[in-house]
């Protein structure tokens, strides 16, 4: 732990690292703080990063973010299992291929993912210049990534697809509260109350 970290009183959850290559791999590295890091970490990653993607692509004003719902909206058509492919759901795979490996490119996405107390905090890079489709990219790359960690539990990936349908919910609500989104978001998908929309 850092002395920012300590001063902030926050702890250091992983690190993601997500980069573009000229042969249409997006490489999606994502190193935890401890072995130990409990899988549903990683959903609540991908709900933060989704939720600061659409903030930096200025939803609901531009299109790319409207766009991008629409992709979250394929994807979560069916339920997800163990053999989920969600740039193939999405129509993207005939033109990006998902590694975990590590591979050279010039479009790097970076961030990392703090706790403090219940709460969680995503200090994210976007490099300026780049095409808002990274965002998108890099969102359903870090979905991905969330839903092979989770392939071996039926619970955990009801709850990865739970939390998709949630954040579509709430970001197509239109409310202001837009910071509290991948929390309330999550929340709802592990149990803790009732899903919006739903009985």
């Amino acid at each position: 732990m850092g002395f920012i970290d300590i001063l902030l009183r926050r702890r250091h959850l992983l690190s993601y690292r997500l980069v573009f290559d000229s042969n249409g791999r997006i490489s999606v590295n994502v190193s935890p703080s401890t072995p130990s890091l409990p899988d549903h970490e990683y959903i609540r990653l991908w709900s933060y990063f989704y939720t600061e993607s659409m903030r930096v692509l200025n939803y609901p004003e531009n299109i790319t973010a409207l766009l991008s719902l629409a992709t979250l909206e394929k994807i979560v058509d069916k339920p997800f299992d163990a053999l989920t492919d969600c740039f193939d759901r999405a129509g993207l795979s005939d033109n990006l291929h998902y590694t975990e490996e590590a591979v050279p490119g010039d479009i790097v996405l970076t961030g990392d993912f703090y706790s403090k107390d219940m709460r969680r905090i995503l200090a994210a890079q976007f490099p300026a210049g780049i095409s808002d489709n990274f965002a998108v990219y890099g969102g359903v790359g870090l979905l991905q990534y969330s839903i092979n960690r989770c392939r071996e539990n039926s619970d955990d990936l009801r709850i990865v697809h739970n939390t998709v349908e949630n954040l579509i919910f709430l970001f197509k609500g239109k409310n202001d509260t837009v910071n509290s989104f991948p929390d309330t978001a999550y929340a709802l998908a592990a149990g803790s109350f009732n899903s919006p929309g739903r009985d």
